[in-house]
């Protein structure tokens, strides 16, 4: 059976997973956990594919299932990393309206593969990983 016929399975079976594993693991483990590197070149459909896929599977009517940001991201940066890509998967915070909030997000290319960049523009990175979920400086 082809991986590309199952991947929808895994991406739900960790969308399962992620709601409650986000609580539990550090961020700098799960970002070791989900990298998970393909050998051979990058795969320009697999890619496309994972992007689109880990959107859906961070929609799926699951329990404690709301589109979560940090599920959705981790989900792309693992299937990228499958994928032959070299994403980077970063956090970020920004004050609005005297609040102060977060956002994850996946940068291929250093472009953002779910968010809209404008919308990113008033987040400053707080920590980033890279290939093999190594932290790399976040971006100033």
């Amino acid at each position: 059976m082809s991986a590309d016929v199952l991947l929808p399975a895994r991406l739900r079976a960790w969308a399962v997973v992620l709601p409650f594993a986000k609580h539990l693991v550090p961020l700098r483990l799960l970002a070791r956990i989900m990298w998970s590197r393909r050998r051979g070149p990058a795969d320009g459909e697999r890619q496309r594919r994972a992007i689109e896929l880990s959107l859906w599977a961070s929609r799926l009517p699951l329990p404690r299932a709301r589109n979560n940001c940090l599920e959705r991201s981790l989900l792309a940066y693992r299937y990228l990393s499958r994928a032959g890509a070299h994403p980077r998967l970063v956090a970020g915070m920004r004050r609005a309206d005297g609040a102060l909030g977060g956002h994850v997000w996946v940068l291929l290319d250093g472009a953002p593969v779910h968010d809209d960049p404008a919308e990113l523009r008033d987040f400053v990175e707080v920590v980033a990983f890279a290939d093999g979920g190594r932290r790399v400086p976040a971006s100033t």
